[in-house]
């Protein structure tokens, strides 16, 4: 966890992008994710869509984590809830902390 980007929702945005890169394994990628791009298929059709499933959520949460140190209570993580890039950074910045360097 070197070179921790701000709490701020565009360091939150940026890390989110290059999870969502490394989980699809396509890194030209990042330049066309917004924060409206849809996370799941059938949300918007007219919108840019990242097709995920509950599996790729997951590994989005744990890259989070692993690569920053924020970590997302459960109760707060909500597939249903979660509709676009933006929406998940702003859960996660309302909900996640700074890594404690004490841990």
């Amino acid at each position: 966890m070197t070179n921790l980007p701000e709490l701020t929702y565009s360091g939150v945005f940026e890390v989110i992008r290059r999870g969502i890169c490394s989980i699809k394994g396509d890194a030209d990628a990042a330049q066309d994710i917004t924060d409206t791009t849809s996370l799941w298929a059938g949300e918007n059709d007219a919108q840019q869509c990242l097709n995920f499933d509950s599996l790729d959520l997951l590994e989005l949460v744990v890259f989070l984590e692993r690569e920053c140190g924020w970590a997302i209570p459960e109760e707060q993580i909500d597939a249903g809830g979660w509709h676009t890039v933006g929406d998940l950074a702003s859960v996660v910045l309302s909900v996640a902390r700074e890594p404690n360097p004490d841990v």
